[in-house]
């Protein structure tokens, strides 16, 4: 099953895209017109580029480049692994939300 979102635990209620902001860049914005922009993606899946896949099972495999030169507040090189562990502890029942 493929998740809703990279952070289910804070992607409900009145305000929860503000933690997106408040905590951290996304992947990719939408604007006012609901258009989107890319942040930290270098640039927004589409078919037409080729990252995003509609499979012959009716599955779908979209993917994300990283912008060149994100990184984190220390300097440090920002990896897909990142977004990896992030999704990982978001769904861990272990790991309240607060």
């Amino acid at each position: 099953m493929e998740p809703e979102s990279l952070h289910p635990k804070f992607s409900q209620g009145s305000g929860a895209a503000e933690f997106d902001w408040i905590f951290s860049s996304t992947l990719t914005i939408q604007d006012f017109q609901a258009v989107a922009h890319p942040v930290l993606a270098e640039e927004i899946p589409t078919q037409s580029n080729g990252m995003w896949v509609v499979n012959p099972d009716g599955t779908m495999t979209t993917t994300y480049r990283l912008r060149e030169g994100a990184r984190w507040h220390d300097g440090t090189p920002l990896t897909a692994q990142d977004f990896v562990f992030a999704h990982e502890v978001y769904v861990d029942p272990g790991v309240p939300a607060q």
